[in-house]
């Protein structure tokens, strides 16, 4: 899979990622505000990337001019609601790159992706309480709140955190991207 936007390209992880991604997941924010435990080696962010290639959920934000690593996005299965088409949108932007707009222009490629190609109905999106950039991303791309999910899960550090979770249906999606277009053509 490959998605270009004005400044990002979204695609599938190759071999020669290993290096980038681990030097993104060994950061301690960034594990932390995603949920999962910094790489402590290479060897661990080598059969991440390995499960990345195999299961095709969760792809490489790059820079377009550069091709540089900056992050990962993720569409995967949405288990709250298997009776729909749906999915769950998830993203993460190295600590350097933050501040840029990048998870927003990478998550409006995904959402793209989800309803005008794989023809998804809803969209859910979630991040646990403590995570404000990435409640204000979601809020941006106008995602609706649907709740507080308490005790949502523990950490690899043995925290118990909450998480609010939002959804975006294919309507509220077409209905965003037409107002947009309204906006610009002003």
């Amino acid at each position: 899979m490959k998605l270009v936007g004005k400044r990002l390209i979204i695609r599938d992880f190759k071999f020669s990622d290993a290096n980038d991604l681990f030097l993104f997941g060994s950061n301690p924010i960034i594990g932390y505000n995603a949920g999962w435990q910094p790489y402590p080696s290479l060897d661990v962010a080598k059969n991440v990337l390995y499960s990345h290639m195999i299961n095709k959920e969760t792809f490489c934000i790059c820079l377009k001019d550069t091709k540089e690593f900056i992050g990962t996005i993720s569409l995967y299965a949405n288990t709250f609601r298997n009776k729909v088409n749906a999915r769950n949108l998830g993203f993460s932007i190295k600590q350097e790159a933050w501040g840029n707009e990048y998870a927003l222009e990478a998550s409006l490629l995904m959402l793209d992706y989800a309803f005008n190609k794989l023809g998804v109905d809803i969209v859910g999106c979630g991040h646990f309480t403590y995570n404000q950039r990435s409640e204000r991303v979601i809020n941006k791309l106008g995602f609706q709140y649907e709740g507080l999910f308490r005790k949502y899960k523990k950490l690899y550090n043995g925290e118990v955190v909450d998480a609010k979770w939002y959804s975006m249906t294919k309507d509220e999606y077409e209905r965003m991207i037409e107002n947009e277009r309204n906006e610009n053509k002003i």
